[in-house]
């Protein structure tokens, strides 16, 4: 079964058929430096309202591409780090030349121009991934956490088997170490947010993603750790005025969204709606357990974004607001019924929340600018783990103010001061306590942190080298004075060949419950050391890039190292004692080293192929010991092919191959309830089709094509209430072959 799987998979991504298109026009992308032409390597080349089978210019410039069905003409090259052009060519003409002018811009870049799929931003200091709308939809990319099955660098893992919440790891360490941001604003870092926020952004209201692994700017706190997340959602920068979508699967999970567009003078805004719908009960392992949680889900979105005429002040703010039930647990569990008691098994989440934030820029004249960046949130859950209630309500403010000023030609400056808040209060109790556990109480969390930051930007050697120092100074209410610096480096050695280099600390402050609730399902107790301090860890990393042919096909190469070093991390040990889990501070060092490597080739018009290799090494020294870190895989390789086999129709496919990971000791368990030291190595196959026209998509796929499952991944699912009741040792799939189909309705124009 699996060979004919296996063989319709790659013949649906090889096929090649005869196609009808429109006539063939050919040109080239330069620049002018010092009076003399020189070809732009990568630029994007497009017919407007035809962004999805534009093409990138190979190494001499050159493209080609065929006129789109209709009456459009014009014709886009664009290029990061240059002004977009556009052209008009009359019918006769069949060559196409374009100039593009550099913009002179050593301040903070975000990403615009448009681009095939993904690719690497050639003007952040930081090696940056940019996920565009094209690729997001080249997969079941139905919220922010499941968007990244084809990208290198970020793994979507399930925090809890039972409810599917979803964190977002990179460089093999927890997703909570992981810096999200919306619109390059700090949102989802502590608290409630880190574990929930990711699943409440929709897939289709993002317009692109940008990521960078290990440290980030100053600018954006003390936080990342391990790497960025940047969610640049849609605004009214659209070429239709609404946007619907449609989707389900076959669990029988539906999810409904609606983007709308609307433009006044200096004005434009964006409406966002979105439903998702639960699934059925399916129970394909038959330990009782539903596969699949059933979430009813309700968000509405607006951001409005205004921009002077004169280019003088570009501002934008937003609101949304989510209203969420989840829910999983037997198969007999009834919310209404059952919550609470020991008649079935179930664990029920509801959360509210609302979310508000702002940024302002303002051009002041003689190479300087400033900026306000606000946000503010309330986040509500009412929650039971079996006969565990967990009720927490969280406030979360977030302000900043930067003045950035240009020195010279080739210096820049950015100063600033930012304030933070976190309110979180949980309330904890045991309806029933069998198992005698003690963690049950009021937990109240009140952190207030204010800081001031500098970042100094400076070329050398032509431009060829971008240094960027940075240090912030922040004092935070409970752990006091917090100085964290950064370095980060990049020299360019040509058009296709890049070298960056970051090092730095970084702080985290740990919140026990909201982020690790998952564990209030175990049968153990939990016991936390009053002693606890903040997280503290060292990154440095180094990337390079190179772009090159071989046998005439473009390629690009890429090779990250990375290493984490915590010198204080808060450990949750299964092992000293079996019927516990004990939160500490860590007494020794926690090291991750990542070695990612990666490359991609465009072998002909439409067809697009990445392989990734990632080998992680995690573990924990204590003294002489080392002891490797628990559901960590240390190999694991991510293939991707993307093939445009007909105008108008394309395949996409996956394939994911993960190593074996240690698991939690469990000798001092019963024999029944003991689990092999390593889980086994599995394979997870994907694929997609899509069918295009001008103002409407249709597209079905399969996930985990295998149909590979995890046996047993509930500890004594059986007895749910009894000890050794374990739903937390999870490290594969547990909802086995899913398929899906859904349509996209792009609805007028601008």
């Amino acid at each position: 079964m699996r060979t004919i799987l296996l063989s319709l998979l790659i013949g649906a991504l090889t096929a090649t058929a005869a196609f009808a298109q429109g006539e063939l026009r050919d040109g080239h992308v330069f620049e002018i430096v010092d009076g003399d032409t020189v070809a732009l390597v990568g630029a994007h080349v497009f017919w407007i309202g035809d962004h999805e089978h534009g093409r990138m210019t190979d190494e001499a410039g050159y493209f080609q591409l065929h006129m789109p069905d209709g009456d459009e003409r014009r014709l886009v090259a664009s290029y990061v780090g240059y002004e977009p052009d556009t052209l008009v060519p009359p019918a006769e003409q069949t060559h196409i030349d374009f100039y593009l002018e550099g913009i002179r811009e050593i301040g903070e870049v975000v990403v615009e121009a448009e681009a095939s799929s993904s690719f690497i931003s050639k003007e952040h200091d930081l090696k940056t991934e940019v996920v565009t709308e094209l690729e997001l939809q080249r997969a079941a990319c139905c919220d922010l956490a499941g968007c990244f099955s084809r990208t290198t660098g970020v793994d979507n893992e399930a925090a809890d088997v039972i409810t599917d919440t979803k964190q977002l790891k990179m460089l093999s360490v927890d997703g909570v170490y992981t810096q999200v941001l919306i619109d390059n604003i700090p949102w989802m870092t502590n608290g409630l947010n880190t574990r929930f926020a990711v699943s409440h952004i929709p897939g289709t209201q993002l317009d692109k993603i940008a990521v960078s692994k290990g440290l980030g700017s100053v600018l954006q706190g003390y936080e990342s750790i391990s790497g960025q997340v940047n969610a640049i959602l849609k605004d009214a920068e659209a070429d239709n005025l609404a946007m619907f979508n449609m989707f389900a699967n076959s669990f029988r999970e539906s999810q409904y969204n609606l983007n709308a567009v609307q433009k006044v003078g200096d004005w434009n805004a964006i409406l966002t709606a979105h439903s998702t719908q639960e699934a059925g009960k399916v129970d394909g392992d038959g330990d009782s357990f539903l596969d699949v949680p059933l979430v009813t889900r309700y968000m509405i979105y607006n951001k409005w974004k205004y921009e002077s005429s004169e280019n003088e002040t570009e501002s934008y703010t937003a609101v949304k607001f989510l209203d969420e039930q989840r829910e999983g647990g037997q198969g007999g569990f009834s919310s209404e019924r059952d919550r609470g008691t020991v008649n079935a098994y179930g664990q029920s989440l509801n959360t509210r929340r609302f979310d508000a934030y702002h940024k302002t820029s303002i051009d002041l004249g003689d190479e300087s600018s400033l900026e306000f960046l606000a946000s503010a949130s309330t986040h509500t859950m009412d929650s039971y783990f079996g006969t565990t209630e967990y009720i927490a309500d969280q406030q979360s403010v977030y302000g900043d103010v930067r003045y950035r000023f240009i020195t010279s030609e080739v210096n820049q400056i950015t100063v600033g001061t930012g304030y933070r808040y976190l309110g979180l209060n949980e309330d904890i109790s045991f309806l029933q306590n069998p198992h005698a556990k003690t963690y049950d109480g009021m937990y109240e969390t009140d952190e207030s942190i204010i800081g001031v930051f500098a970042e100094n930007k400076h070329y050398f050697f032509d431009d060829a080298l971008l240094f960027t120092v940075g240090l912030r100074t922040d004092y935070h209410n409970k752990y006091d004075l917090l100085v964290t610096p950064r370095v980060l480096a990049k020299y360019v050695f040509d058009d296709f060949t890049t070298l960056r280099a970051s090092a730095g600390m970084g702080y985290r402050s740990p919140h026990i419950f909201s982020e690790q609730f998952y564990l209030m399902a175990s049968w153990r107790d939990i016991e936390i050391d009053p002693a606890m301090d903040i997280e503290e860890a060292f990154n440095y990393g180094v990337n390079f890039t190179h772009q090159f042919d071989a046998f005439a096909v473009p390629m690009t190469f890429g090779l990250d190292l990375y290493r984490t070093e915590f010198t204080n991390q808060i450990r949750a040990d299964y092992d000293a004692d079996p019927s516990k889990i004990l939160f500490t501070n860590l007494d020794g060092r926690s090291i991750s080293n990542s070695v990612i490597v990666e490359v991609s080739a465009d072998p002909m018009p439409g067809l697009d192929l990445k392989s990734s290799y990632t080998f992680s090494d995690v573990y924990e020294e204590n003294g002489d010991k080392r002891d490797y870190i628990e559901f960590v895989p240390k190999h694991k390789v991510l293939g991707t092919v993307s093939y445009e086999f007909v105008e108008g129709w394309r395949a996409d496919g996956s394939v994911e191959w993960m190593g074996s990971q240690i698991l939690p000791n469990t000798e001092a368990y019963p024999e029944q309830f003991q689990i092999p030291h390593a889980s086994e190595n599995f394979t997870m196959l994907g694929f997609q089709l899509t069918r295009t026209w001008e103002f409407f998509d249709t597209y079905a796929g399969v996930e985990n094509i295998l149909d590979h499952r995890q046996e047993n991944p509930i500890l004594n699912a059986q007895n749910p209430f009894e000890r050794y009741f374990e739903p937390t040792f999870v490290w594969g799939n547990v909802k086995g072959r899913e398929f899906y189909a859904g349509i996209r309705w792009r609805i007028g124009t601008l």
